[in-house]
């Protein structure tokens, strides 16, 4: 039993995680209040992406929906691998589609979360030069992100359309 106030782990049931991956270490999630996002943040992806990285992962939720931004409540998750993403709070699915980059999929509000967050940071890296960079903290973000995307159920759909 859990201390109280202690809100345990999340996993995917191993039914829906893919079986090419479902003998990898789970990566769990939960929930960072929101009094707590400014720390989580940039202790995760370090003070000078901080800065931008909300701005940056809507930004990247309104090119996924062909510029309808969304402007609903949103969560921020933190991963038992040391990475964070943040996901709009939508119950149905979001059709994505880009006619200039050939990619249609359906995604719910989490994964189309996931896949922002992960192409904010690409941009982020390209944009700053990922060699400069080394191991940064954007770097090794990106890496965990990438990691629980391969579990995530919706992870096949999420790489259509960052690939």
């Amino acid at each position: 039993m859990e201390p109280e106030g202690i809100v345990p782990w999340r996993y995917f049931a191993k039914s829906q995680i893919p079986p090419w991956v479902r003998s990898r270490k789970p990566i769990g999630w939960i929930e960072v209040a929101p009094l707590d996002w400014s720390a989580q943040i940039e202790s995760h992806l370090g003070r000078s992406y901080a800065r931008t990285f909300l701005a940056e992962v809507f930004s990247c939720v309104a090119w996924l929906r062909a510029d309808d931004p969304y402007d609903g409540d949103w969560r921020l998750w933190k991963l038992s691998n040391g990475s964070i993403y943040l996901a709009p709070i939508f119950e149905g699915k979001w059709h994505l589609e880009r006619a200039n980059r050939t990619f249609r999929q359906t995604l719910t509000g989490d994964a189309t979360g996931l896949c922002a967050t992960e192409l904010a940071m690409n941009w982020y890296l390209n944009k700053i030069g990922i060699q400069w960079m080394g191991d940064s903290y954007v770097k090794r973000n990106a890496r965990r992100l990438q990691s629980f995307r391969e579990q995530h159920p919706e992870g096949s759909a999420i790489r259509g359309v960052l690939d």
